[in-house]
């Protein structure tokens, strides 16, 4: 019993006062334009604020949780701007410790910083999704942009809130309701450019 203490207070130790969750495992820089201190994570709620750990160096940073991952192999992709403040080169994969800040500690986490995006490119139809709703490569989660579909013109506003590899072609995976308003049924071409919030 006295060893289960012992284990039980080295433990509680590892652990900072408060947090909600901890992993660790391994991290890689997202390559985009953007800039902000962001991360993509498989299962976080979208607004999680958490502090990674380079476990090399110890070097800190804190994040905000802004898009999904779609490999297993990873725990976060951070963005260039976090993974410079880590250490984190260009194709570099690291060891991190992920830890939840709660959230009645308020921290201040630097916000992307877009400018006036146009695209142009290939935008397929999710088989589900919100209304007015898109995935986009880079662009934080929350942002607004203005779609057109170049064969007819027509026009929807649409919010961002999911994250899709980057492609050559592809600028866009939208909603069901976001290719009904843009006469769009499987793929179809659009512009597309943010708009103020």
């Amino acid at each position: 019993m006295r060893k289960l203490m012992i284990l039980g207070l080295f433990v509680a130790a590892l652990l900072p006062l408060g947090a909600q969750y901890v992993q660790e495992g391994v991290a890689m820089r997202y390559e985009t334009d953007e800039t902000g201190l962001y991360a993509s994570h498989e299962t976080l709620p979208f607004g999680t604020i958490v502090v990674v750990t380079n476990t090399s160096n110890n070097k800190k940073v804190s994040v905000q949780v802004g898009g999904r991952l779609s490999s297993r192999t990873i725990i976060l992709e951070l963005s260039p701007e976090a993974a410079d403040a880590i250490g984190i080169g260009f194709l570099e994969m690291t060891v991190v410790r992920v830890e939840e800040v709660p959230r009645e500690v308020k921290v201040r986490v630097a916000r992307p910083r877009i400018g006036a995006l146009r695209q142009t490119g290939h935008a397929l139809v999710m088989s589900s999704g919100g209304n007015m709703t898109a995935s986009h490569p880079s662009l934080p989660i929350g942002t607004k942009i203005k779609a057109v579909n170049t064969s007819n013109n027509k026009t929807a506003t649409l919010t961002i809130t999911g994250r899709i590899r980057a492609s050559s072609s592809r600028v866009l995976e939208i909603s069901p309701s976001a290719a009904t308003a843009l006469g769009i049924r499987d793929r179809g071409e659009v512009t597309i450019e943010t708009v103020d919030r």
